[in-house]
């Protein structure tokens, strides 16, 4: 499966100050600093706290607060900030702050669980694949040490006949007439074919063991 491409922090940096932009003329085309809509600065500080780390979220929130305390500069000569309006606008840059932060703060450890899921999960498809190869080589070496009992059974069968061949061609050597030189030749000829066939054999045990 192809992974997507993510955005990059460019990118994100780049709707951080759209979002900034944009909650700043809706919030001054509206009531400006006394405007229900503050809300919307909520918009770029989550975003930042989904993409830009913990730094990031922190910068785009003093931004999103910056703007929104700028909204002062264009009613200072008209309003007279009392006590409850300071304690309003102090609770709604906080608010931006908090937001922030604690978003930013769920979202590292969704990313760290979600790192660490994955993590076990290619440590189990991993202890899988060597449980596989494990499985594998113990199938093998019990296949090799059945053909090697095979092989041994079989090489013990063979030399109880080509002990009596041996036998029977040194009593027909010990038995034939001085003037029958064929008959004492092939008699000679059993013995080493049967000696050759039995030097095999031995070796034939020393690989099966």
């Amino acid at each position: 499966m192809s992974s997507q491409k993510l955005p990059s922090r460019s990118w994100w940096i780049t709707c951080q100050i759209l979002f900034v932009v944009f909650a700043w003329v809706l919030v001054g085309v509206t009531e400006g600093i006394e405007s229900s809509y503050y809300l919307v600065f909520l918009l770029p500080v989550v975003s930042a706290a989904s993409a830009l780390g913990f730094v990031g979220t922190l910068l785009t929130a003093l931004a999103s607060a910056a703007a929104y305390c700028s909204h002062l500069l264009f009613v200072w000569d008209r309003v007279e900030l009392d006590l409850a309006s300071v304690r309003e606008l102090g609770i709604r840059v906080l608010l931006l702050f908090v937001t922030g932060i604690l978003l930013n703060h769920f979202v590292t450890e969704n990313r760290r669980q979600a790192e660490r899921y994955r993590k076990v999960a290619e440590d189990l498809a991993q202890a899988n694949r060597d449980l596989g190869q494990a499985r594998a080589q113990v199938e093998r070496s019990q296949r090799l040490a059945a053909l090697g009992q095979l092989s041994a059974g079989l090489a013990h069968e063979l030399r109880n006949p080509l002990g009596v061949i041996r036998g029977s061609a040194e009593l027909l050597a010990r038995n034939v007439p001085p003037g029958n030189a064929i008959a004492s030749e092939m008699a000679s000829v059993i013995a080493g074919e049967v000696d050759r066939t039995n030097g095999l054999v031995t070796r034939f045990l020393e690989f099966a063991r």
